[in-house]
């Protein structure tokens, strides 16, 4: 019994230790950053507590200990469902946040190439409030998931500004690839946006408290400074309107806003900002040895129209963001052209290939016809080679005839009959003859037509083939044309690669700061288990020693029962 209660002791001793204060509860999740998280475990926390309390008071005993058990066993048992209710409740919540988290850090990655209107609305927020107190612009550098792990918290408007963010990088198609060119041009002038809102409403301050000043001033001193009047009135013209000139100087500069671009257009209206302050500074001096009352009203309408200048240059502010909402636009649009050209490409270069190999057929096509035709032109000229050997052949005999008549005729004068008849045969065979060589020269003709019809064939083909060859060296020159504008692209591609691989290291960062997350929570959950196996192993034990009380009891019971029975 005595090992038991030691064993007990110990027990309870080394879950008292723990009370469930791990470092996870401590440093983790810490009750600043949910208030539904810290009313969570400050209800866990107690619940421990009680337990412990329960389990540890007034056990210097078996018998206390076994009555405290019996008294107090549904109220533990009521602690513990409680206990494992809130846990089941910390699991599901961490799930759900879990999920929120994986869902969101692509949106927020996406959120962050978005347009300039969320400058528009940043540098909006920065304009002095109706209390007179000036709003500071929200950071959009914090994961939509990492606020929605920190719950609703006492600020909602970062939760709206962060689904809204989710919102429109899963609404626009650009984006991951999307601004990711211009990011940096696009940071400057979001910087530099906020910076000349933030002057203008200093401006602003400025001019109200100057004239809130001005005007207590000229109710308190109105009569001490009535001899400064001939001061007032002997201050240059000139000096009035270098004080308060802005609306002409605002006039003149804006064409050149126009025409140049929104960076420079932001920096003259910064320099026009800081004049405007200088100006406004000056006046105040000259303002503060003036409190006359009759020139008050002059001084207030040159307040007017410097606010009037300030709020044109507002406008042209806007005008500003407007234009380079504008340039975003168009880079969106280079940015879908660059796939379609890239397909015009493709498209061409295949084409460019296939035109290639039907020219190649072609021109082999005609070189085997102009080779053919050669040969034809050969063995034509080869058969008027043979014609014209006939006929001078033909030629000869006939000459060779005549000799022979006249030869016969001087020899054979007396033979006239013989010879005559002889006469008559060759005349006929010289006809015959004659038909031949009639034949012979109307082939000739024939072949010499057909020569001619080759040498036109042969020019047509050559036209063709130099024809084939223009059309080549055009196509071979547009397709130059489109390699360097491919190349452009592709150096552009470049950049936007370059941007890509920055954020995919951004997105390493984060996911490992999300494991490192969940092996902290996982931590926990362990410990968690840890502490309800503890308290199983210590329920189990008080029940083995309940029974053994019990069976204790019922034994001394019986024996006195036995005893009184004996006496």
């Amino acid at each position: 019994m005595s090992s038991v209660t030691t064993d007990k002791k110990k027990l309870l001793k080394r879950m008292e230790s723990k009370k469930s204060h791990s470092w996870w509860w401590d440093s983790h999740i810490s009750p600043k950053n949910n208030k539904w998280l810290a009313e969570n475990l400050e209800e866990m926390d107690q619940s421990v507590k009680r337990m412990l309390k329960l389990i540890d008071e007034d056990g210097d005993s078996f018998a206390k200990k076994a009555e405290m058990y019996y008294k107090k066993r549904p109220e533990l048992v009521a602690l513990v469902e409680e206990f494992y209710r809130m846990y089941r409740a910390l699991a599901e919540r961490y799930d759900q946040v879990t999920g929120e988290l994986r869902k969101s850090i692509p949106s927020d990655l996406h959120s962050q190439g978005s347009g300039i209107s969320e400058v528009g609305s940043e540098s909006a927020s920065t304009f002095p409030s109706p209390d007179g107190k000036r709003r500071r612009p929200k950071s959009g550098h914090r994961a939509a998931g990492f606020e929605f792990f920190l719950g609703s918290g006492p600020n909602k408007e970062d939760d709206s500004t962060s689904s809204s963010s989710e919102s429109e990088s899963e609404g626009s198609s650009i984006n991951y690839y999307s601004g990711s060119v211009v990011d940096g041009d696009d940071n400057e002038l979001r910087r530099k946006i906020v910076d000349l809102e933030s002057e203008l409403h200093d401006v602003k301050q400025k001019l109200t408290v100057y004239q809130v000043d001005n005007m207590e001033g000229c109710n308190t001193d109105r009569k001490t400074d009535e001899p400064q009047l001939t001061q007032v009135e002997l201050l240059p013209e000139k000096n009035v309107e270098a004080a308060f000139g802005s609306e002409s100087d605002g006039q003149s500069h804006e064409p050149e806003l126009r025409t140049t671009t929104p960076a420079d257009g932001l920096r003259v209206a910064r320099d026009r900002l800081q004049a405007i302050e200088m100006r406004n500074s000056e006046a105040r001096r000259e303002f503060d040895n003036i409190h006359s009352s009759d020139d008050m009203n002059y001084w207030e309408n040159r307040l007017q129209l410097a606010q009037k200048d300030i709020d044109e240059w507002k406008s042209k502010f806007n005008s500003e963001y407007r234009e380079v909402s504008k340039l975003q636009e168009r880079i969106a649009r280079y940015k879908s052209n660059l796939s379609e050209r890239e397909q015009e490409i493709r498209e061409l270069k295949t084409s460019m290939s296939n035109c290639e190999q039907k020219n190649s057929l072609e021109k082999l096509e005609l070189q085997t016809k102009i080779a053919q035709l050669v040969k034809e032109q050969a063995h034509t000229e080869e058969k008027l080679k043979e014609c014209k050997t006939c006929c001078q052949n033909l030629k000869d005999e006939i000459k060779q005839a005549e000799n022979q008549k006249t030869e016969l005729i001087i020899l054979h004068g007396v033979k006239d009959k013989t010879q005559t008849i002889e006469i008559e045969h060759l005349r006929a065979d010289m006809a015959g003859r004659d038909r031949v060589i009639d034949d012979l020269n109307r082939s000739l003709d024939l072949l010499l037509s057909e020569k001619d019809e080759l040498h036109a064939k042969l020019g047509k083909l050559g036209a063709e083939v130099s024809t084939k060859g223009d059309q080549i060296v055009e196509m071979n020159r547009h397709l130059t044309m489109l390699h360097i504008e491919h190349l452009n692209l592709i150096a552009k591609a470049e950049g936007a690669r370059v941007v890509a691989e920055k954020m995919k290291v951004r997105v390493t960062e984060l996911e490992s700061e999300v494991e490192r997350l969940i092996k902290l929570v996982s931590d926990g959950a362990e410990e968690k288990r840890e502490a309800i196996r503890q308290l199983c192993l210590s329920i189990e034990h008080y029940r083995d020693s309940y029974h053994m009380l019990r069976e204790a009891f019922v034994g001394s019971k019986y024996k006195a029962r036995l005893a009184l029975v004996a006496a």
